[in-house]
């Protein structure tokens, strides 16, 4: 049931944004994150692609390590307060004719 699915997606992400991570956790997400970053710049296609990507979104790629580095606890708190509300959130539901 479309519905019955969109009201638990609904339910799901909101409950996220009342969700608390410890300091542990977000220690490593980010480790984990800066590893698949090391690792996948043993592509050159890959580190291309991600250098124009970054670039449009005013970050420099070569600089991603001290970007993450960067991010406390508080900010991702705030994200999940501010980001992740019922007015952001949109719902598309593909019906079969």
């Amino acid at each position: 049931e479309p519905v019955q699915l969109k009201e638990q997606l609904l339910e799901h992400l909101l409950s996220i944004s009342s969700a608390s991570i410890t300091e542990e956790e977000l220690t490593i997400m980010k480790k984990k994150y800066i590893g698949q970053l090391l690792r996948s710049m043993n592509s050159l296609e890959l580190i291309a692609n991600q250098y124009v990507y970054y670039r449009f979104v005013e970050l420099d790629f070569f600089d991603l390590n001290t970007y993450i580095e960067s991010i406390t606890l508080a900010d991702i708190h705030q994200f999940m307060k501010e980001w992740i509300t019922e007015e952001r959130l949109t719902v598309c539901t593909v019906e079969q004719k």
